[in-house]
Parts: C-alpha cells; sequence; structure tokens
C-alpha cells in the first residue's frame, strides 16, 4: 500500500484494527502509552533550541524503540535523491549488525522499499513481510538467515520532506517475537510526527541560515571594534588611518608620519592579486632621494638609498599578507634601530594592515550590498502591452542593505500583481526577511483573489518563519477593465501608492493597514480605483520616508513636482522622483520607485 506523502495526506481509513490481514491476531498497533511516550521524547527534540537537524533525526529512530518498534531504520537522502547513511536501532543492540547487513541485501532488490519513498514521495506500508506471494522477500540463503532472526512481520517505510524534497526516510519495523502489527492509528502519527520532523528540519535550515547571517555581522562588528582598539596604542598614526579617505591615502599619511618622526626612509608596497607589488606610498628626508624612492624595488633599495639600519614588516590581518612597510635611516640622521623601534614598526604595519583589510572588507562588503540589493528586485521589467513601466533603486548611503524591494508578477488572464515593501529590520537580516516575503507572494500569487488576502497570507508566514519582524508592504492587482485598468490596492504598514489621473489629480489609494507579522489575525481591506488612458500609479517605498504617513504632503508635492518637470512618461517620473529623493540628503535606507502609466487601450 503506498499513502501520499506527509506534506500531501491523503484521508484515511477507519483506525481500528490492523493495517494487514484482518484475520491477525488481536494484538495489533501501539498501545495508548506506547504512543504517548514516542510523542513526548521526539517533541523535547523538535522543540529544544536551537533546533538541531541531526538531533531531530537522532530522536526518531532513538524514542520509536522500543515502544512503536522492534527495530528502527533512518536512511538520509542526498539532494540529488541517492541514500546515503545508515542509522540503526534494536530493542536487542547485538542485532543492530543484522538489520544492517539485511538493509544492504534489501537495497540492491528491485522495489526497494526506501527506494519508492524517495521516488514516490510516498509511504510504504508493508502489511506482511515474507508471506508467500507477497513481497517475496525470503529467497536467497543468506537473506532467508536473516529474516529468520530479524523475524520482521510489519513495517512503515516513510519519507521525511522539506519543501517538496525527500530529505530521509524513516523505516519502522514490528517483529514476530513482539506479536505487534501496524494499526491505523500508527500510520497516521508516525506520517504526522514526520511532518513535523519535516517543518523543524526546515527551521533548523532557516535558523542555521540566519545564525550564519548574524556571525558575519558581528565579526564585521568585531574586526571594526578591534580595529579601533588598535588604533589608540599610537594616537597619532591611528588618527591619520582612521581619517584617511582611501587605502592609498592612509598609507600615505603614514609614511609621512613615519619620515617624520623616526624614520629617513618610508617605502609601503601593496601586493596586487598575483602580479608584482605596488608602490603606494615613498617618503624620503632627502628630497633628492625622492624619485629612486617611487621607483626601486623594496629588495635594491637598501643599495640603491644608502640605508643604513632597516626594517621590513608584512602589512598583514586575518592570516595573509597585504604588502610591507620598509622604514630605514641614511647617514642624514645616522640612526640606528633598537628593538623597541622594531616593536614600534610592527605596531605600526599591523595597523596599516588592518586600515587596509578594512578597505577591502568595504569594497566586498559593498559588492555584496549591491548584489542583494539586485536579488530584491526583478533583474528586469516585464513588457505589459498597453502599459510603460520605470522603476528605480535607490541604495542608502551607509551602504547597509535595508531590504526595500519591489515585484511584478502575471497572474493570468490578463491580471498582474505589483508590490513594493520593506522590512523592519537592516542588513542580512533585512535582506533575508524580504527574500522571505517575496518568495512567498510569489508561491502564493496564483491562490490569491484579492490583495489583502495576499497580505493576510503573508502576515501568517512573517509571523511563523521569522517571529517578532516586521514587513511594510503595498500589494495592488491590476487588470483590463472597460478599456482601461481596474487597480485594487491593499496597504500593510506601507504608505499607499498614489494615483496620478491625466488631467493632474493626485490622490492616495489603498486603506492604512498593520505591517506584515504584527497581529495574529490582521485585518486588511481592499481599495478600487479605475484607471483611464494616461493615469499612472507611483509605489515609493524605504529611502528613510515615514511609513505613519507623516510625509504624505511630502510625497504628493513630490510627486506633483516630478509630473510637472517630466515630459509625463514613466520613466522621466521616476528619473525625477530619483533627484528630489536624493537633493532631500542622504538616504537613511534603501529606496525602491516603481511607476506604472496606462497608454493605451488594454485587453
Amino acid at each position: 500500500e503506498r499513502r501520499p506523502a506527509a506534506h500531501a495526506p491523503a484521508a484515511a481509513p477507519p483506525a481500528a484494527g490492523p493495517i494487514g490481514d484482518p484475520g491477525d491476531p488481536p494484538r495489533n498497533g501501539s498501545g495508548v502509552d506506547a504512543r504517548l511516550r514516542f510523542l513526548a521524547r521526539t517533541s523535547v527534540a523538535f522543540g529544544q533550541a536551537p533546533i538541531d537537524a541531526g538531533r531531530v533525526l537522532d530522536a526518531l529512530v532513538s524514542a520509536a524503540v522500543p515502544d512503536l518498534a522492534d527495530y528502527a531504520i533512518l536512511r538520509r537522502v542526498a539532494a540529488d535523491g541517492t541514500l546515503g547513511d545508515l542509522q540503526v536501532r534494536h530493542s536487542i543492540p547485538a542485532m543492530a549488525a543484522a538489520v544492517e547487513e539485511f538493509e544492504a541485501l534489501e537495497a540492491a532488490r528491485p522495489g526497494y522499499p526506501v527506494a519508492e519513498a524517495v521516488r514516490t514521495g510516498a509511504t510504504q506500508v508493508i502489511a506482511q513481510v515474507g508471506r508467500e506471494g507477497g513481497d517475496g522477500v525470503a529467497r536467497e540463503r543468506v537473506h532467508q538467515e536473516l529474516l529468520a532472526r530479524l523475524g520482521p512481520r510489519s513495517a512503515l517505510v516513510v519519507p521525511i520532506v522539506v519543501r517538496g524534497a525527500v530529505v530521509a526516510v524513516l523505516t519502522l519495523v514490528t517483529s514476530v517475537a513482539s506479536g505487534r502489527h501496524y494499526s491505523r492509528n500508527d500510520l497516521e502519527m508516525v506520517e504526522d510526527l514526520t511532518r513535523r520532523a519535516g517543518l523543524a528540519l526546515d527551521n533548523a535550515r532557516l535558523e542555521g541560515a540566519e545564525l550564519a547571517a548574524r556571525a558575519v555581522a558581528e565579526q564585521a562588528r568585531k574586526e571594526a571594534a578591534e580595529t579601533r582598539a588598535a588604533m589608540d596604542l599610537i594616537l597619532d598614526a591611528g588618527t591619520l588611518l582612521w581619517t584617511s579617505p582611501g587605502a592609498d591615502e592612509g598609507l600615505g599619511r603614514l609614511a609621512r608620519l613615519a619620515v617624520g618622526t623616526f624614520a629617513d626612509v618610508c617605502l609601503v608596497d601593496v601586493a596586487e592579486g598575483g602580479g608584482p607589488p605596488r608602490r603606494v606610498a615613498a617618503e624620503v628626508s632627502d628630497p633628492d632621494l625622492l624619485e629612486q624612492a617611487e621607483r626601486v624595488s623594496a629588495e635594491d633599495a637598501a643599495a640603491r638609498l644608502g640605508f643604513i639600519s632597516a626594517i621590513r614588516v608584512p602589512l598583514a590581518a586575518r592570516g595573509g599578507v597585504l604588502g610591507t612597510l620598509t622604514l630605514a635611516t641614511t647617514a642624514l640622521s645616522g640612526r640606528h634601530y633598537t628593538d623597541a623601534d622594531w616593536r614600534l614598526a610592527e605596531d605600526l604595519a599591523r595597523r596599516a594592515g588592518h586600515m587596509l583589510d578594512r578597505a577591502h572588507l568595504a569594497e566586498e562588503r559593498q559588492a555584496m550590498a549591491t548584489a542583494l540589493r539586485q536579488s530584491l528586485v526583478p533583474a528586469e521589467l516585464p513588457e505589459i502591452p498597453g502599459i510603460e513601466l520605470a522603476a528605480r533603486s535607490m541604495a542608502a548611503a551607509d551602504a547597509e542593505v535595508s531590504g526595500a524591494f519591489a515585484d511584478i508578477l502575471s497572474l493570468g488572464s490578463g491580471r498582474w500583481l505589483v508590490a513594493s515593501g520593506c522590512p523592519s529590520e537592516k542588513g542580512p537580516e533585512g535582506a533575508w526577511l524580504a527574500a522571505t516575503v517575496r518568495s512567498t507572494m510569489r508561491a502564493h500569487a496564483l491562490d490569491q483573489e484579492l490583495p489583502s488576502r495576499m497580505l493576510a497570507t503573508l502576515s501568517a508566514a512573517v509571523r511563523r518563519m521569522a517571529p517578532g519582524k516586521r514587513c511594510r508592504l503595498a500589494c495592488a492587482f491590476i487588470e483590463p477593465k472597460d478599456g482601461g485598468a481596474a487597480l485594487t490596492v491593499s496597504v500593510a504598514g506601507h504608505p499607499p501608492p498614489l494615483v496620478v489621473t491625466a488631467g493632474g489629480g493626485i490622490a492616495p489609494v489603498g486603506q492604512p493597514g498593520d505591517p506584515l507579522g504584527t497581529k495574529p489575525n490582521p485585518s486588511y481591506r481592499d481599495e478600487s480605483l479605475p484607471l483611464r488612458l494616461g493615469d499612472a500609479v507611483v509605489f515609493m517605498t524605504g529611502a528613510g520616508r515615514d511609513p505613519e504617513g507623516a510625509t504624505a504632503a511630502e510625497d504628493r508635492a513630490m510627486v506633483a513636482n516630478a509630473r510637472i518637470d517630466s515630459d509625463g512618461t514613466a520613466r522621466s517620473m521616476v528619473a525625477m522622483l530619483a533627484t528630489s529623493l536624493e537633493q532631500a540628503g542622504p538616504l537613511t535606507e534603501d529606496g525602491e520607485l516603481l511607476v506604472l502609466r496606462l497608454l493605451a487601450r488594454w485587453r
């Protein structure tokens, strides 16, 4: 018998009675106490924070024996569907090896139940193991011997599904020795539990991603704090390095400081990938040597520049060498370096290395922020006949990703979904929340009749997957109607979109609603408005604007000015709005601008 996987349960037959032959003895199913013990043990593992995938799977196997099975087998499944490691538990520990040997023989046979569970995603119910005309288990001699030792009677082979993919298979087996035979109650309980295990594993994955993002942010904060603390040891050098607008400028200031205090020559070279180092700073006490200092290699500098005493130390950070700092004296000062000078040089180089590494990290962080921002908006706008679309992404001044996003989805039959939003969090957490909302919206878009229902679905998802987090969102459905279009909008803590009519009127559309994730049963309202030829709809999200509407009048004025100053096209309006926001001062968070304009009769 096959049953659908836990993510799509079928209606079960009555709970009473065994799954197999109705003529079996009455000792069928697990007792209520045994099932309760099994549920209690697994529930502890599923609910213990932080959620650990290994602990969840171990709990299923460990808790099943002996209360629910005489022996249990857990088979992990790789992403490509191949069977992985085997985990066995037997009520008689010495029998575990026999189970593993029997399972290896079974795996090589056609119709292996575990492989079938992976292939179909459905529970495999083996009502009677080894009966004549049944499964045909006992044929080979070794197989028969193992079958006789283990005495399997009935089995449940249940896939554990995470987001539509089988990640493991749990096999529970009763034996002749115990006289047990699985009942419908056992089957339904195990399927329900594996469904909960799948959810726990999915939560563990999401929790792991969140913890990893937090770890990256914490590591960056820790490194910044260490860098600031190190600069205090040499105040002047630290101040110069910290306040420099760029890495090269900072190293140049350091070279000038060094020559002005305890060196006649200071050379700074920075590694450039696999090529030769680049000289970024050269300072000398004797101006006649400057031209040579700028060109001479660090290896030839001693002879060419007349060093008396010299120190050459690496600019290092996080186990890597980023360049070198060369300090030297000449006949001009006649000074010879001491151990204290060496320690000072190492200190300067260490701080310079941290500064250089920080500059590299800033570049990488900027690149990551750019990639994250690009992932939260469509790679390119769709083409909608009769409608002009234009959009603009605006980055915050501090390069911290705030997660502002926008999306346009086809709902079929000429209907389209347009949405823009911004999470309450910044950084990796905000980007993760924005991606979660966006992916959930895409997954449920075709199932929703109204924007308000979409917001309710998204709010429940935020509460489930990101407790305590909030997200502001404006959601609109647009479809052809009477030669124009019908616009239906619902808002969750987000400034309502502004409709600009062809005659110059400007009005918000959408009733206020709570941000996503705020309440267990939020209430969202839909507001509809007809669009005529030449009308435009403006979505503005993020960019440091007040989500409670304190800037509503400013938004209207900004849109009115953009319409007057532009040529009336969506592209021109977006450009003018972006200019107005930028002129108002540095953006405190990312922003998204989206304008759609009805150009022709829409069918």
